[in-house]
């Protein structure tokens, strides 16, 4: 494994009240995302998975090495479409990223995967054997509204992920007002916090133990248990 390619991820389930402190200290410290709206956007995520719900099980087994594909948009905007594989290797992560058009989307979506051979990007080319020989598709839509903190030192990216949804996958991607389903307590939401080999101590100060439960269940898992509750 190439760790340098990897990143520590901690992930917690806090309240609005400790959202509230931890974002007033964190303002003295870091700067909010320069992409959104005073650090904020929301994020909507098209899941893949197998008919063996392979990246759902490995999830909840807590597998050593996985992976998970998904689509992902922001604002429900098609200006910028995302092409991701999350791999997980022990207690690293590492994010691939390729963009993709509009039209190509819809290509994936309605099963057209030859395209994907003649981009110039390995993770596109792995996707096609993927859906071609693993039959992934889509599962389950994940939204939540982000916002993000950052700092140069140590590569750190503190997020809040509030108002997690999930929607079926075969809902329009990029419709604002499809309806969706809460996945957690209105006054709950997920803190995580990435960075590389340095956590700096001086954000770990300000993300102390005291603040939220450390969480071991995905927003992809939750959605995809709500999605299966629903239908």
């Amino acid at each position: 494994m190439d760790k340098a390619r990897f990143r520590h991820e901690l992930k917690y389930v806090i309240s609005e009240k400790e959202r509230r402190i931890l974002d007033t200290r964190l303002q003295g410290i870091m700067q909010v995302d320069k992409n959104g709206d005073n650090g904020c956007y929301m994020i909507r995520s098209l899941y893949f998975d197998d008919i063996y719900k392979t990246a759902y099980s490995e999830k909840l087994a807590g597998t050593p090495a996985r992976r998970k594909y998904r689509i992902r948009t922001y604002n429900y905007s098609d200006s910028i479409i995302k092409l991701e594989c999350k791999n997980k290797r022990d207690n690293y992560i590492y994010k691939e990223s390729a963009t993709i058009t509009r039209e190509e989307y819809e290509k994936i979506i309605n099963e057209d995967y030859g395209f994907l051979l003649t981009k110039n990007n390995e993770l596109c080319k792995r996707f096609y054997i993927e859906c071609t020989t693993r039959k992934l598709r889509p599962v389950v839509y994940v939204d939540y509204d982000r916002k993000t903190f950052v700092m140069d030192a140590g590569q750190v990216r503190i997020t809040f992920d509030s108002h997690v949804r999930a929607a079926p996958a075969h809902y329009d991607m990029f419709d604002a007002i499809s309806p969706a389903w809460e996945c957690m307590n209105n006054e709950e939401l997920i803190l995580e916090v990435k960075y590389t080999d340095m956590y700096p101590d001086l954000v770990k100060r300000i993300i102390s133990p005291e603040y939220g439960v450390f969480m071991a269940v995905s927003k992809f898992v939750l959605c995809y248990e709500k999605r299966m509750e629903m239908l």
